[in-house]
């Protein structure tokens, strides 16, 4: 009936960025494993594990690196059609039949940083055919050879311009980006992911 998603990009890169990631993942399995699937408060997983990484920050004199994540938790209810969300830095897109694209944003801080914030879940109602997406900011921090970003705008046009298919408008978005940087390297990690109704 429900289907849990999560879209993490957690700080740091190379071995530093690597355990980050560890940590996130066993944080997140730990969390959700101690509720039963009908019970889960996404803001209340998302603050438990924003304080864990902050006791685990405060207690750590040798750290390598501040730990922390930009992320989103997302519940579909297929009977229903509701999306239910909470955010920390991290955009929802909803592409709509007639090219609409609706932006839905979460509370604006980073997991890790602050202690007892509060994520505040929102629920969406969607169509048949809606398509979610769901993107790292990487993708909007490319640069161009002249020193030009991708930009959310850039990336949200793009969707409105493209198919109402979830695996044609993945490869869609990921052309346009490769023909704006052209011979420039990536410069973070990138992952965008889309579900259709």
């Amino acid at each position: 009936e429900n289907f849990y998603f999560a879209i993490i990009d957690c700080t740091g890169h190379g071995i530093p960025g690597s355990l980050v990631s560890m940590i996130t993942v066993t944080m997140f399995n730990s969390i959700i494993n101690q509720r039963t699937k009908e019970s889960i408060d996404l803001s209340k997983v998302l603050e438990e594990i924003n304080n864990n990484f902050f006791n685990t920050q405060k207690n750590n004199k040798n750290k390598i690196s501040n730990e922390g994540f930009d992320g989103l938790i997302f519940k579909l209810n297929k009977n229903n059609k509701s999306l239910s969300f909470v955010s920390a830095k991290t955009p929802l897109f909803i592409k709509r039949e007639g090219g609409k694209v609706d932006e839905y944003n979460g509370t604006r801080k980073t997991v890790g940083y602050k202690k007892d914030v509060v994520f505040q879940q929102k629920t969406i109602d969607l169509l048949k055919d809606d398509i979610i997406i769901l993107t790292t900011d990487g993708i909007f921090d490319q640069n161009n050879c002249a020193n030009k970003i991708y930009s959310k705008k850039r990336m949200i046009s793009t969707i409105k311009k493209g198919e109402l298919n979830a695996n044609l408008l993945v490869q869609h978005v990921l052309a346009d980006l490769d023909e704006f940087k052209g011979q420039m390297t990536q410069r973070d990690d990138i992952t965008i992911v889309a579900f259709q109704i």
